[in-house]
């Protein structure tokens, strides 16, 4: 962090923004509110000084606003998006056990009906997180992206995502 980076942190109520989106990487203004103490408009306008000042990065992602610290990758900040929503973030869970895995063990695993999968595992295709292999009328689905990476946001973010699968999941992991 540079000195000026500092001198702007030095306000108590801005470092408390900073640390909240350092914390909960990737999420947009509604969930910072809940999860803070601090007044809706307050922290707005901490926000848009925060970014103006270019000491966190405000992402545009559908209808949502989604905050970052400026230095986090911007690789991690597609894939976090990504884990930001539970249906995917399931499915991207048994890739950190298995390079690759069929529709049927997507469905087994995230007790999500073969449609709903269908439509998730096009998602991850078009933003080239997943690749599909098709021998016949077998599919298999691989993961292009780095496992540690997938492994590293997980356990980094899990305390952000309030889930009780990814919780479980990653207590059983040998860290």
């Amino acid at each position: 962090m540079t000195l000026n980076s500092e001198k702007i942190l030095e306000f108590s109520r801005r470092r408390e923004v900073y640390n909240m989106v350092n914390r909960f990487a990737g999420c947009h203004f509604r969930e910072l509110e809940r999860k803070s103490t601090i007044p809706g408009s307050s922290l707005k306008y901490h926000l848009d000084y925060l970014s103006r000042h270019k000491i966190i990065a405000e992402v545009k992602e559908g209808n949502f606003l989604r905050y970052y610290p400026f230095s986090f990758p911007i690789e991690n900040r597609r894939i976090l998006n990504l884990l930001r929503q539970q249906s995917i973030r399931h499915i991207l869970l048994l890739f950190t056990t298995q390079q690759s895995c069929t529709p049927d063990e997507l469905v087994r695993f995230t007790s999500l009906s073969p449609s709903i999968i269908s439509w998730h595992v096009k998602k991850l295709e078009r933003q080239k997180i997943i690749s599909m292999e098709k021998n016949g009328r077998e599919k298999t689905f691989h993961l292009i992206i780095d496992r540690k990476s997938l492994t590293h946001l997980l356990l980094s973010y899990k305390e952000s995502f309030f889930d009780t699968l990814v919780n479980n999941s990653i207590d059983l992991w040998d860290i």
